[in-house]
């Protein structure tokens, strides 16, 4: 047994849903680039850029000496475009560009209209600066060149300048620690008298000059000055020296040996950081502002109004919005656009696809008898055939009393059946063909149109009518073909025609002289009573239109489960035409193969 994969979701594609709604669509579309383009002309306001150009390299980069203090970072200019993006550079660059005449610039015009870039992977920054006037924004974009240079340039002087000072409270502190160790070395040193008022008549004279040298390089640090109070400090180690050695003073002495190291340790450090110290006012002297090339801003271009990017942009949006609720309302009224879609809905077969009859040209309701070498004829003889296969297949199908309905009126059951009904017949089938929508009767004005019959089932079935009468020769002959059985006159009511035991033994009894029994029941979700009929059918035939809703096939599978009866399949009707069904050429030439024709040599 056949099995098919139910899946009675059918979520629409965006892509189809505009397709659908396409007008609608474009209407929005439309509307939205109109709105965006009129806010654009009404809102435009006349307005100037600026641009200035300068590439940055950190200061400490251009120092002589590099004592390893300098950090080199790799996202220097990145943070050189925020800092250039700061309120600090703002606040200053408006108040540089406020000295111009015709300038009134405020820190926020600054910030409001400036754009800082710059080259991917190189030092170069483009400051671009929008203003009322060319002359706000040329004066803008250069007073932020000047601003930027003058603040980086002040930081790293400070920066300077602190370190240098640190240097010299150490060096202050160094030159206590050795007087301190000088007068320690000479309280241990031992002399004579004679030696002794040398010494001090020495240090006597010498004292004084250190400290006015000390006092000296306080108030203003000289190199002069310094080498001066090293050599004095230097010669009163010498006099202690030598009046040690004419004392027996023994160099290994461990006090003075420890003392006297301590103090050559004190003097080499204090020299080494008077170096330093040095060296950083040479760097300070030569530090830069980071900035290594800048082009100023020579003149303002006007900018170019926007309707075209908020027309195209309006554009965009009206579409999204447009084709978010075209499937909105897809997701609401969801349709069959493919045959093969109602398949996932029914979980049974197609049985045949039948065109749009409009799409031929064809007028008659009827395509099998008034135009046999049509597509629209041939799909029904592809519906014929189908059925037929269903028969042999199941022997217990001969005689198959066929119910064929629809959702709703409107939807070409009553054309699928009878035209199935016909093609049936021409390939050697006994039909018949009941006219069971006793509300439309379509089916016997169809078939005919101007002699509608006297008799019909409720006689044969309520009145005790003989079948040979009732039922009346559409083509073939009595004991083959097709036949119809129309309504028929008697009142009857059609609920309770179908619910009697006579009607449903009458069909089991027909259906032994019947190779089909074709059962055109009405709409089965508009007709309480087409629930009755198709109860008593076999098997059936659903009838499903292109573009007809998925929610009501819906309905229709799960009304025809309820009430329990079998489905064999559906016909996709109305759809459109498949041109490979046009081609009058090759097995196309002749359809019905009639007609003689040269055979072909390919």
């Amino acid at each position: 047994m056949e099995t098919f994969e139910t899946n009675r979701t059918l979520e629409p594609t965006v892509s189809g849903a505009v397709l659908r709604y396409r007008w609608f669509v474009l209407l929005i579309t439309a509307l939205s680039v109109g709105a965006a383009y009129y806010f654009a002309t009404s809102t435009y306001v006349e307005r100037y850029e600026a641009q200035a150009t300068m590439s940055v390299q950190d200061p400490t980069a251009t120092v002589l000496f590099d004592s390893g203090g300098a950090i080199r970072r790799t996202d220097y200019v990145s943070d050189q475009i925020e800092i250039l993006r700061s309120s600090e550079i703002a606040n200053r660059a408006a108040a540089l560009a406020s000295g111009v005449d015709g300038v009134d610039l405020t820190a926020f015009d600054i910030a409001a209209g400036l754009s800082v870039t710059n080259s991917q992977g190189s030092s170069l920054i483009f400051i671009v600066l929008r203003g009322d006037t060319p002359l706000e924004a040329t004066a803008g974009a250069n007073a932020i060149v000047v601003a930027y240079r003058n603040l980086l340039k002040e930081e790293f002087q400070t920066t300077f300048a602190d370190s240098v000072e640190v240097l010299d409270d150490r060096v202050e502190v160094l030159n206590k620690e050795i007087a301190a160790n000088q007068r320690k070395i000479a309280q241990i040193t031992v002399l004579p008298n004679n030696q002794t008022r040398e010494l001090e008549t020495f240090l006597a004279n010498s004292v004084p000059r250190l400290i006015t040298l000390y006092d000296a390089i306080l108030a203003e640090p000289d190199l002069e000055l310094k080498a001066e109070l090293r050599q004095q400090v230097g010669d009163i180690n010498g006099q202690i020296s030598t009046i040690a050695s004419i004392q027996g003073l023994t160099p290994t002495d461990p006090e003075l040996v420890d003392l006297l190291q301590e103090q050559s340790r004190l003097i080499d450090r204090t020299q080494a950081l008077e170096e330093r110290r040095e060296t950083r006012e040479i760097d300070r002297l030569l530090l830069g502002d980071g900035v290594t090339i800048a082009t100023k801003a020579e003149g303002a271009r006007q900018i170019p109004s926007n309707e075209t990017r908020l027309g195209v942009l309006g554009g965009l949006i009206g579409f999204v919005l447009a084709a978010t609720l075209a499937y909105s309302l897809t997701l609401r009224n969801r349709v069959f656009s493919d045959k093969n879609e109602p398949e996932r809905v029914l979980n049974a077969p197609l049985i045949a696809e039948i065109p749009n009859f409009r799409h031929e040209g064809i007028k008659s309701g009827l395509p099998v008898r008034a135009a046999p070498r049509s597509a629209s004829a041939e799909s029904f003889r592809f519906a014929a055939a189908a059925l037929d296969a269903r028969m042999n297949a199941d022997p217990s199908d001969h005689g198959l009393i066929l119910g064929v309905t629809s959702s709703s009126v409107s939807e070409g059951k009553t054309v699928v059946a009878v035209n199935t009904a016909v093609a049936a017949a021409r390939e050697g089938k006994r039909v018949l063909l009941i006219d069971a929508d006793f509300g439309n009767q379509a089916t016997t004005a169809m078939l005919l149109p101007d002699t509608p019959p006297e008799l019909g089932i409720t006689e044969v079935v309520e009145g005790g009518s003989a079948m040979r009468d009732a039922a009346v020769t559409i083509e073939g002959d009595g004991q083959s073909g097709l036949h119809l059985l129309a309504r028929g006159w008697r009142e009857t009511t059609a609920p309770e025609f179908f619910r009697l035991p006579a009607t449903k033994a009458f069909l089991k009894r027909v259906a032994e002289h019947y190779d089909l029994i074709v059962v055109d029941a009405p709409p089965l979700l508009q007709v309480a009573y087409a629930s009755t009929i198709l109860s008593i059918a076999e098997k059936v035939l659903v009838v499903v239109p292109h573009r007809s809703s998925v929610s009501n096939l819906t309905e229709l599978e799960d009304r025809l489960e309820l009430i329990g009866s079998p489905l064999l399949g559906y016909v996709y009707n109305m759809a459109p035409l498949n041109l490979g069904m046009t081609l009058t050429e090759g097995s196309m030439k002749d359809v019905l193969g009639t007609d003689e024709a040269e055979p072909s040599r390919s």
